[in-house]
């Protein structure tokens, strides 16, 4: 074997070596999604899935207050929600499970409405749309209803609808509790 030669088959050694990485980085992480769905796509907050431990590096959800039949404290004050208009929630997912959502029930101003938040298209975090009456996924524009059901997509799965109550916590002000 000459020179050549030689340095014609570790070509093709690297080449063929070097072709499962070229394939892999070229392809969606999903395979549904077309390229157009990569382009100008923000950041969607990163949450373990529902029911995942946590890996070493993250901790625990905790619960803060009255974490007495299962509701948590989303560490929301029921101030903030001054009208229909107004949502709170939380992604910290030290202090919840999952990300959650609370409104004022727009059919009960008296009642609350919580449901979980991330939309499991990109799993971006829904957001309110009193008008409309409909919460909107800001990535690829998902919509869902009050009951959590799909409105339009990309979304293939409902937000789930989760119970809240108004609580008091140890300093005496009125905080908002989800049940998980």
């Amino acid at each position: 074997m000459d020179r050549r030669e030689f340095l014609s088959w570790t070509g093709a050694g690297w080449l063929a070596a070097s072709l499962p990485v070229a394939i892999a980085a070229c392809t969606p992480a999903d395979p549904t999604t077309s390229a157009d769905d990569e382009i100008a796509t923000p950041t969607p907050n990163s949450a373990p899935t529902p029911n995942s431990a946590p890996t070493p590096n993250e901790s625990a959800p905790t619960e803060v207050a009255s974490a007495e039949a299962g509701f948590i404290d989303i560490q929301q004050p029921f101030a903030n929600l001054t009208d229909n208009s107004s949502s709170v929630g939380s992604t910290d997912l030290d202090v919840v499970p999952e990300k959650v959502i609370v409104i004022l029930d727009p059919a009960d101003s008296s009642a609350l409405l919580a449901l979980t938040s991330n939309c499991n298209h990109r799993d971006c975090t829904v957001n309110w749309n009193a008008g409309n009456q409909e919460f909107v996924c800001p990535c690829h524009r998902s919509r869902f209803g009050l009951d959590g059901g799909i409105l339009a997509g990309p979304a293939t799965e409902s937000l789930r609808v989760l119970e809240a109550r108004v609580g008091t916590n140890s300093e005496g002000t009125e905080i908002i509790e989800v049940k998980f």
